[in-house]
């Protein structure tokens, strides 16, 4: 069986500390396994683990550039110091709304281009993020907390995800115009 992961970044704790237990066991089982997630390259002791072993790990490259709008970071959902992001690096409510869709577009090219190189069984997204939104948006349409495409199932542990992703499309809405 082959499983997708996708998670907001590898800095050793909280999620990236289970996906990594996880991905250990399912390798043992002889699985294959690959991690998507965005980083920026910061100098660090484990860049290593991550950015030498590219069979399991897809790395959202930042700074990046998108149909003309430069992405210098990834950006974050809330302004959380974030170990492998720049201090006060951008949240999405700082984003203009081109900037956000264009994000939306390249995040959505990077998984289309994932998902076809390694063709997952199963797909686990991580946190109240846009993955989510965005593997909706491919067609991974949410029944009974899953996400059941033709020929291939994406679990989605809460259904509430996909409304999470709403949520943080309208906060940073009704923050930008409060600002």
């Amino acid at each position: 069986m082959k499983v997708l992961f996708t998670i907001t970044g590898p800095w050793g704790i909280g999620t990236e500390t289970v996906v990594d237990g996880i991905t250990r066991e399912f390798q043992n089982l002889g699985h294959r396994v690959k991690v998507v997630f965005p980083d920026l390259g910061l100098p660090s002791p484990d860049a290593n683990k991550y950015y030498g072993n590219p069979e399991l790990y897809h790395i959202l490259q930042f700074p990046a550039e998108h149909q003309g709008v430069d992405f210098l970071t990834f950006p974050l959902i809330i302004p959380d110091p974030n170990p492998r992001n720049l201090r006060n690096a951008w949240t999405f409510k700082d984003m203009t709304d081109k900037e956000f869709q264009h994000y939306i577009d390249f995040l959505r090219l990077c998984l289309q281009r994932v998902i076809q190189d390694f063709q997952p069984d199963i797909i686990e997204t991580e946190h109240v993020w846009l993955m989510g939104y965005v593997l909706n948006e491919l067609g991974y349409t949410l029944q009974n907390s899953v996400f059941c495409p033709p020929g291939r199932r994406v679990l989605q542990w809460l259904h509430w995800k996909l409304w999470g992703a709403d949520c943080l499309w309208s906060a940073r809405i009704s923050l930008r115009s409060k600002i």
